[in-house]
């Protein structure tokens, strides 16, 4: 299988000037955002060649990224290549917030002196990052998307040039709200906007000013770049991946300067969409404030913050939530337990689909 890795085995020694700045590497730069540059920037590193042989820095900046094995690989193999060797950053921003429930970062690669790529880091692995992308489904704007957008407008004030934006997963959504809802003479200096499976905007037509420029990428088995996206405009990209594990940039496959394209989204994926968007037009905003403040609430008494942490002894925390779910309020104990069997059912059928598929 070829990926995004075996794409910098191929190109690495081609510069910009030899082959065009192109989806894959929107979607190495989308990736490597989730990394924790505050290990490369307290040692004064600011461009990929600086991290040559850093090998244990890079371990520690990849630490706690879904992926970290893979994640270490595509840095070390950046670091050495000509394509990224130049490529600097700068502007590094990450905010957690737990009263706002907000999990945001961002940072500029300069690409040439008036080129920049602006990549938003997707939902990291903590309970927090979970819940603010749960807060989509009835809430008309989350505080990353407000972030991201105030990022954009500093960056483009602080340097002069074009721009791509871009991100993964909550990353790329954030980076489809920074570029629509940016002011018409800032949309001007956008080049193209990259969402790999990041989720949608519901009902709002905001995007269709801008559509030329936005290029979304979804896996065949997408759950969560279907969701809150009913105008399905989108490029359906090859997976060697089963089920949600397709949500895995890694997992995506790569033919020359592209990624393998598909006609179509899989039976799993048509299915998954339209059964939870049915769940989620069902329920009111105000009930789905109420599930997710209590599912939360639920989890987090756990003493989870991450969904490491919640994996480790599934068991004795599901135990606990079971416990604590006793104590709540009679109607909201119904609304949970009824949304919790809706998306149970949901869960059980979408396997069978991908059992009888083998």
């Amino acid at each position: 299988m070829s990926n995004i890795i075996s794409y910098l085995t191929s190109y690495g020694d081609k510069t910009f000037v030899d082959e065009p700045f192109n989806e894959l590497d929107a979607a190495i730069l989308s990736q490597i955002s989730y990394l924790d540059f505050t290990q490369f920037t307290k040692n004064e590193f600011s461009q990929f060649s600086d991290l040559k042989g850093q090998e244990d820095l890079i371990k520690a900046a990849a630490e706690d990224t879904w992926f970290p094995v893979d994640s270490e690989q595509l840095v070390s193999d950046v670091a050495g290549s000509k394509r990224y060797g130049q490529i600097s950053w700068s502007d590094y921003l990450n905010l957690v917030n737990k009263k706002t429930e907000q999990q945001f970062s961002a940072i500029t690669f300069q690409l040439s002196p008036d080129l920049y790529f602006l990549a938003f880091g997707g939902t990291d692995s903590s309970i927090l990052g979970l819940k603010e992308d749960l807060n989509m489904s009835y809430q008309k704007t989350v505080p990353s998307q407000i972030s991201g957008l105030k990022y954009f407008k500093k960056i483009s004030q602080k340097y002069s040039g074009t721009f791509f934006l871009g991100g993964h997963s909550k990353g790329g959504n954030v980076a489809v709200y920074a570029g629509v809802h940016a002011e018409e003479e800032l949309q001007q200096l956008i080049e193209k906007i990259f969402n790999f499976d990041g989720p949608g905007f519901g009902k709002d037509k905001s995007s269709i000013k801008i559509n030329d420029k936005i290029f979304k990428f979804i896996p065949q088995s997408s759950i969560v770049g279907r969701l809150l996206d009913p105008d399905n405009k989108f490029q359906v990209v090859k997976s060697d991946a089963k089920g949600f594990r397709q949500h895995n940039l890694f997992t995506w496959q790569v033919t020359g300067r592209s990624f393998v394209r598909l006609d179509a989204p899989d039976e799993f994926s048509q299915y998954v969409s339209g059964a939870t968007s049915e769940i989620v037009d069902l329920i009111e905003d105000d009930n789905k404030e109420i599930f997710i403040n209590a599912l939360y609430e639920l989890i987090t008494s756990t003493d989870s913050t991450s969904m490491t942490e919640l994996k480790k002894n599934w068991f004795s925390k599901a135990i606990s939530v079971l416990n604590n779910l006793k104590d709540v309020d009679p109607e909201l104990r119904k609304v949970l337990l009824k949304t919790t069997k809706n998306l149970a059912v949901i869960s059980f059928k979408s396997t069978q689909i991908l059992f009888k598929r083998k």
